[in-house]
């Protein structure tokens, strides 16, 4: 009911299970995003010979990152509200996400 003087909203099961999915795909996009980058990043040594494939999965990566935390981001209840509650988070999902799409195009 009342802790610290703040009111918790106790949330069905129903809305748990959906957010702990939700939370748990969104920590898969930014795992696979990151592996992606990592792979792009290894093509990209010369003695590889496989700069093409290294810019795909860069670009997928990136596609990845940018869908992750922009789902972050409005989960937490849009961007207005994550910056109000949040600042650092707010700037840290932002930024990541500025950096996936810059690295999309």
């Amino acid at each position: 009911c009342c802790y610290s003087g703040n009111f918790i909203e106790k949330k069905s099961y129903a809305a748990r299970e959906y957010e702990g999915m939700a939370n748990g795909v969104n920590f898969f996009a930014s795992v696979l995003g990151s592996a992606l980058y990592l792979a792009g990043s290894i093509a990209f040594i010369p003695s590889t010979n496989a700069l093409l494939e290294g810019q795909w999965l860069f670009i997928v990566g990136s596609a990845f990152i940018f869908s992750s935390q922009y789902a972050k981001l409005y989960r937490a209840g849009g961007f207005a509200a994550a910056f109000h509650d949040d600042q650092a988070a707010f700037w840290v999902d932002l930024m990541a996400g500025v950096g996936g799409v810059f690295y999309f195009v």
